[in-house]
């Protein structure tokens, strides 16, 4: 939904005042009756400058509430009923909405904000079955429970829709990390989330700072949903600053086309960004695609950058994974969970997995290409715990690794690709081409050549820099081939620092 300038001056100009329906904005008297009197009569409401004590008002369609930015203070005392707000909206049916919501420049806070209880179903604001909704410009403070909730309703299984709701320039601080998120997002069919800052939540048993998680009901539906230019400072949780989690449910409408792109996220207890779909099996060919892009992200001091579980059609391009403690995930380690159709291009890999040894890790997955990345100083620095790629377990097929620079400082061990014996790969469908490794002397360039097979490195020529024969009897442990680095007969050759 998206104001102009002069449409918002004419609302304004014909707005209700709050204080001319008997509200007082002392903080001490309770305003609830007077604000959901303005409510009921007027369309556009206006907060003058104060602190107002609600309990939970409720919103009809068309209201245009809004206050004089952070001195607008809206204190919630006691919300009616768990998964309410101090701002609540219920269409009351899955076939109807209330349409045309916004709510802008304020401040909403808790109870208590200097040491925040943690009450998972009591929020700032929740809204359930709207359409055409912008909260813009709202600081959201010490919230018990989320400090948006985007909902089905406020009592479990039941079935709202909400379509086109953007979340702009807002500002969210749990002040504690005792809290549930700063949004949830049950079900919305395009949601942008914009320019927004989050720090300080969540308690470490929930999710994060986003949390795009449906409930395991098939009528849900999440899709076209945005997140856009945020930063992120400070997150606890215990699944990431950005997640999209589903659960493991058939949904009527497939989940599709998530974007998360330009954000910020620095210091996170748990991933960077995650999408995790739970689904029992894994995915197939017959899976629809989730149509996900990763892009123009900046993730440092995580305890893992990005995690892609269960995941189909996904591009991640030009982020900078900065500072992890364990490595990226391209799916898991449970026997059928599965990634197809991955890429993984334009990246910084930068010092991850200094506790984990990897930097990036491969599971069971298909048609996967891993290109143009950059991977800087990844693993402990220890012998076996520098590395960049591993393959863990799972089988892998359509796998492409090509034109990569591995870097190692100097004095550190460096491993740029290796496969753990749990993990296979369906022979003739794999393509390793032109990765660069620099680092203790390991400078050369992997090209394409004569396919040629040695049990060691050739013994007679002649040869070219860059031309290269693959092991003819490679095991765990053991180079999977042998690169000529200076021309000759047989010229100079060393071990692919690539282990399978």
């Amino acid at each position: 939904m998206s104001l102009t300038k002069a449409t918002y001056s004419m609302i304004e100009g014909a707005a209700a005042n709050v204080l001319d329906f008997g509200a007082v904005g002392n903080g001490v008297a309770n305003d609830t009756a007077a604000v959901q009197a303005a409510v009921n009569a007027a369309d556009a409401v206006y907060f003058p400058t104060g602190t107002y004590l609600l309990d939970t008002v409720t919103l009809k369609a068309n209201s245009f509430l809004f206050g004089d930015g952070a001195a607008t203070i809206i204190k919630q005392n006691t919300i009616t009923s768990a998964s309410y707000g101090t701002f609540f909206a219920d269409s009351g049916s899955s076939s109807t909405t209330v349409d045309n919501i916004v709510i802008r420049d304020m401040r909403v806070e808790s109870p208590n904000i200097v040491t925040p209880v943690f009450s998972e179903f009591q929020h700032l604001v929740a809204l359930n079955g709207i359409k055409n909704a912008l909260i813009e410009n709202l600081h959201f403070i010490g919230f018990y429970g989320d400090g948006l909730y985007i909902g089905s309703g406020a009592i479990g299984g039941q079935e709202r829709h909400n379509f086109n709701v953007t979340v702009k320039s807002c500002f969210f601080d749990g002040i504690n990390k005792d809290n549930r998120n700063g949004i949830s997002v049950i079900d919305g069919d395009g949601v942008l989330i914009d320019d927004c800052y989050f720090t300080r939540c969540s308690r470490s048993n929930m999710p994060g700072a986003i949390d795009i998680e449906p409930d395991a009901n098939i009528f849900h539906i999440v899709k076209n949903i945005t997140v856009r230019n945020n930063k992120f400072f400070d997150i606890g949780g215990n699944v990431a600053a950005i997640s999209f989690f589903l659960p493991g449910v058939t949904y009527t409408v497939p989940p599709e086309a998530f974007i998360v792109e330009g954000n910020y996220i620095d210091t996170c207890a748990a991933n960077g960004i995650l999408f995790g779909y739970s689904l029992v099996g894994g995915i197939s060919e017959s899976t629809h695609d989730f149509g996900i892009l990763v892009t123009g992200n900046y993730v440092k001091n995580s305890v893992r950058p990005l995690q892609l579980v269960n995941a189909k059609c996904v591009t991640v391009v030009d982020n900078v994974f900065n500072l992890a403690q364990q490595p990226a995930f391209i799916g898991f380690s449970t026997a059928n969970d599965n990634v197809i159709d991955v890429k993984i291009d334009k990246n910084r890999f930068i010092k991850c997995g200094s506790v984990g040894g990897v930097g990036l890790t491969v599971f069971k997955s298909t048609r996967v290409i891993i290109s143009n990345n950059e991977f800087n100083d990844c693993g402990t620095g220890g012998a076996g715990a520098s590395n960049a790629i591993s393959f863990d377990t799972g089988t892998s097929s359509s796998v492409t690794i090509a034109n990569n620079n591995f870097v190692s400082p100097t004095g550190k061990t460096l491993v740029a690709i290796l496969k753990e014996a749990a993990h296979t790969f369906t022979p003739q469908t794999n393509i390793y081409a032109n990765n660069r490794l620099n680092g203790l002397s390991n400078f050369f360039d992997w090209r394409y050549g004569d396919v040629q097979y040695s049990a060691s490195s050739p013994t007679t020529g002649p040869w070219e820099i860059g031309q290269y024969v693959y092991n003819s009897a490679p095991s765990a442990g053991n180079a999977q081939g042998f690169v000529c680095t200076v021309a000759g007969t047989p010229g100079t050759w060393k071990a692919m620092a690539i282990l399978f």
